[in-house]
């Protein structure tokens, strides 16, 4: 009669072998996880560099395009205090072709990773001369009345004037 040997359990080079597969398969996990949050941090950052790129263009539409004409080359550094960083802004308004159209150039510059990364923002602003208006209104109703005035308007940026209209009275943003 034969007697049968049976096996209760792994060879050593069965265990080398899942061993090694384990250490691959971690590593390699590790390693993209660690690759995607370095370029989270990135998108981060550009996502931040773009957020401050949209403040320096409201602060410039707000100081006037007669104040970019008169200085067509403006620059300046923001000083993040969360992390350390130096954000180098700068804006070139050059004439065009068609009068009173002007171009902007806005472009944000950091350093990150010893890598110099950058963004830029091309727009286009249309300078108003200043002129005089007279307003005369007159309202009808329980009573009447005539209010005039006068009033002047100034340049326009980049962007345009809205408003909405809620309960008579109207506000513009």
């Amino acid at each position: 009669m034969m007697t049968y040997r049976r096996n209760k359990g792994f060879s050593l080079v069965e265990v080398l072998v899942a061993a090694g597969l384990l250490a691959t398969a971690t590593v390699t996990i590790c390693a993209l996880g660690a690759k995607s949050l370095s370029a989270l941090r990135i998108h981060q950052e550009y996502e931040k560099a773009w957020d401050m790129l949209d403040r320096q263009m409201v602060l410039l539409d707000q100081i006037g395009i007669q104040a970019l004409i008169s200085n067509p080359n403006l620059s300046g550094v923001i000083n993040d205090q969360h992390s350390a960083m130096q954000w180098r802004w700068q804006a070139v308004l050059e004439p065009l072709e068609i009068e009173q159209l002007y171009s902007l150039t806005m472009t944000l510059e950091w350093v990150s990773e010893n890598r110099v990364r950058r963004i830029q923002c091309d727009t286009r602003l249309r300078a108003v001369t200043e002129t005089t208006s007279t307003t005369t209104s007159t309202t009808t109703g329980a009573g009447t009345g005539t209010s005039t005035g006068t009033g002047t308007t100034g340049s326009t940026g980049t962007t345009g004037s809205t408003g909405t209209s809620t309960g008579g009275t109207r506000t513009t943003r």
